[in-house]
């Protein structure tokens, strides 16, 4: 089952020589219409997740992200067979 997670952006920082993107929750939603309802402004944006599939200990970007208040949803989409979120 594909999920829509939504975040705010917080800031971009170092850490360790590597530039990180600081977020916040802001909800998870069964539907894109859902998830797109719940992006109060530009800073919010969506990612998809797969229910029940773990993801690899390395830290990894999520493989979908876009912000719906600036950006044209991306052609790409989640195949049910990759993992997705961010860990780290």
């Amino acid at each position: 089952m594909k999920l829509w997670i939504v975040g705010q952006f917080v800031a971009e920082v170092e850490h360790s020589g590597q530039s990180r993107v600081l977020w916040e929750f802001a909800g998870v939603f069964d539907t894109k219409e859902a998830a797109i309802a719940a992006c109060r402004n530009e800073t919010y944006s969506i990612s998809e997740a797969i229910l029940n599939e773990t993801v690899p200990e390395e830290t990894h970007a999520f493989p979908v992200c876009w912000y719906p208040h600036i950006e044209e949803e991306p052609a790409a989409q989640v195949p049910s067979n990759q993992h997705s979120g961010v860990r780290g």
